[in-house]
C-alpha cells in the first residue's frame, strides 16, 4: 500500500475533472491505497460527488489563489508568491508522507516535479494540448519529462508529445453504474456543464434557432452554472425560444435526468474526455456532439452510438437533431448500443490500467 496524494485547485467545484478526481480516489481506495486529497483553493468543505469514506480530504493553509495566480505588476512579487505556495506545498506533502503525488493541471504538474525523487510524480492532464499555446506546450514537453508519469486521457492527444516516454493514456471511469435508463421515448434533449465559453451553448442556441419550428413538443433541458447564464437567456429570449430551452440549476441526481431525456447534446468547443458524454451513454443516451478536440470520438461511434458532426457545425448539428426526433427507432438503437458500449469505461477496465502504472512506477 502507498501514500498517494492528489493535488487539485478545488475539490468542493461541482465540474468534470471534480467527478474525475473523485472517481479515481475512489478506485484508489478500493485498491488499499491510503489517498489523500489537498484542496488549494478551498477552505473547508466536502467533494460535491460521493468519495470513498477512506480517503482523507486537507484543504490548502493558505488557499489564497494569489499564491500561486498572482496578479501583481511586480515580477518579482510573482515569482516570490509562486516560490512560497511551493514551500508551503512541500511541506504538507511531507507532513501527510506521501509517497505518490498524482497532479490534476498545468501548474500542479510543473510545480510537483520539483519535489525530491525519492517521492513519485504523476501529472494528469484534463484538458488536451490542441488548445494550448506554442508557449504553453513547451512547458509541458520540456518540464514534464521529470515526471514519473503524464496521464492523457485519449491517443490523439498523446500524438501531440512526441517521443516522450513517461506517456500513459487512462481515460476517465464511468462515475456510476446506472439502475435506471432512458427509453429515448420523451421528447426531451439534454446537455450539462458550465455556462461558460468552453462549452458553446451559444452554439447550441443557434442549432435550435434553425429547427425551432420542426421540434414540435421537444424541449431542451441545459443543467449548469457560470457566467454566461445571463447572456444564455438573452439569447435564448431573442431567439423565441423561452418555451423550448431551459436553463436548470446543477443537480446531483444525474441518473434521473438522463433516464428521463432522450437525446445528448453536446456543444463544446473543446474537451478533454467529457464525463457527462461517459455518464449518459452508461445511461442508454444516444449523443450528437461536435467532434472537437479532443474527447467525443474517443466515446461516441459514429452512427452506432450516435453522431458526431465537424466542430462549430450549427447545421449539419441540426440535421443530425432532426434525424434522431424523427427516427424513434434508431433513437432506440443507438440509446441500447450506448449502454452496452459505456463498458469499455468500466471502474474495473480504468482500476487495472492505474494498477499496471502505480507498479511500473
Amino acid at each position: 500500500m502507498s501514500k498517494i496524494i492528489i493535488i487539485i485547485d478545488n475539490i468542493t467545484k461541482r465540474a468534470g475533472t471534480e467527478r474525475a478526481v473523485v472517481n479515481l480516489s475512489n478506485i484508489l481506495a478500493k485498491q488499499g491505497q491510503s489517498v489523500c486529497v489537498l484542496s488549494i483553493q478551498s477552505v473547508e468543505g466536502a467533494p460535491a460527488y460521493s468519495i470513498d469514506t477512506s480517503v482523507t480530504i486537507k484543504h490548502f493553509e493558505r488557499p489564497d489563489i494569489d499564491s500561486y495566480f498572482p496578479i501583481a505588476k511586480n515580477r518579482i512579487t510573482i515569482i516570490l508568491k509562486k516560490i512560497s505556495f511551493f514551500l508551503i506545498l512541500k511541506k504538507l506533502i511531507k507532513k501527510e508522507k506521501g509517497e505518490i503525488v498524482i497532479g490534476t493541471t498545468t501548474f500542479i504538474n510543473l510545480l510537483i516535479r520539483l519535489l525530491p525523487q525519492k517521492i513519485k510524480t504523476i501529472g494528469c492532464e484534463h484538458f488536451n494540448s490542441y488548445i494550448c499555446s506554442k508557449k504553453h506546450m513547451f512547458f509541458r514537453k520540456f518540464f514534464y519529462r521529470k515526471l514519473n508519469a503524464v496521464v492523457l486521457l485519449t491517443e490523439k492527444d498523446k500524438k501531440n508529445y512526441g517521443k516522450m516516454k513517461n506517456l500513459y493514456v487512462i481515460p476517465n471511469s464511468l462515475s456510476f453504474i446506472p439502475t435506471t435508463y432512458s427509453n429515448c421515448l420523451n421528447k426531451k434533449m439534454i446537455s450539462l456543464g458550465r455556462f461558460s465559453y468552453q462549452k458553446g451553448y451559444d452554439l447550441l442556441i443557434d442549432c435550435i434557432t434553425l429547427v425551432k419550428d420542426n421540434l414540435l413538443d421537444w424541449t431542451i433541458e441545459l443543467y449548469g452554472d457560470g457566467r454566461d447564464k445571463e447572456l444564455l437567456l438573452n439569447k435564448i429570449n431573442e431567439n423565441g425560444l423561452d418555451r423550448i430551452i431551459y436553463l436548470k440549476d446543477n443537480t446531483a441526481d444525474v441518473e434521473s435526468v438522463y433516464a428521463s431525456s432522450s437525446i445528448y447534446l453536446s456543444s463544446s468547443r473543446y474537451e478533454g474526455l467529457p464525463m457527462v458524454l461517459l455518464e449518459s451513454q452508461s445511461c442508454g443516451l444516444p449523443a450528437i456532439s461536435f467532434d472537437c478536440p479532443c474527447g467525443p470520438s474517443d466515446i461516441i461511434i459514429e452512427g452506432k452510438t450516435g453522431f458526431l458532426v465537424p466542430s462549430g457545425d450549427v447545421n449539419k448539428m441540426s440535421e443530425k437533431i432532426l434525424e434522431l426526433i424523427n427516427n424513434e427507432d434508431l433513437r432506440i438503437q443507438m440509446g441500447k448500443q450506448a449502454a452496452i458500449e459505456s463498458s469499455r469505461f468500466s471502474e474495473d477496465k480504468i482500476s487495472e490500467m492505474w494498477k499496471i502504472l502505480l507498479e511500473r512506477i
